[in-house]
C-alpha cells in the first residue's frame, strides 16, 4: 500500500504523480521539487490543498515556482480529488 500523490493541470490534463509509503513532511518536500522540476521554464503553479498537517509543516520547502492555496478546514466539497 501507499500515498499517492498528484498534481493535475485542469486545462491540459498534465499531470505529475509520486507514490511514496508516506504521508508526511518529508515525502511533501520530495513531491513538491518533482513538481517544481517538471514545470516549464517560467511557468508558476498553484497547488490547491486542503489543510493536513504536511501541507501547513514549517519544514514545507515551498519551490519559487510554486504557491499553494490551503482550502477551508473541514470542506471535502471543494476539493474536487474527494468527491464521490
Amino acid at each position: 500500500m501507499g500515498v499517492l500523490w498528484a498534481a493535475v493541470e485542469p486545462a491540459t490534463g498534465v499531470s505529475v504523480a509520486l507514490q511514496a509509503p508516506l504521508a508526511n513532511t518529508g515525502t511533501m518536500n520530495v513531491f513538491l521539487k518533482m513538481l517544481s522540476e517538471e514545470l516549464p521554464h517560467n511557468d508558476h503553479a498553484v497547488l490547491i490543498m486542503h489543510q493536513a498537517g504536511w501541507h501547513t509543516s514549517r519544514a514545507l520547502k515551498l519551490p519559487e515556482n510554486i504557491t499553494t492555496l490551503l482550502l477551508p478546514p473541514y470542506s471535502p466539497e471543494l476539493n474536487p480529488v474527494e468527491r464521490q
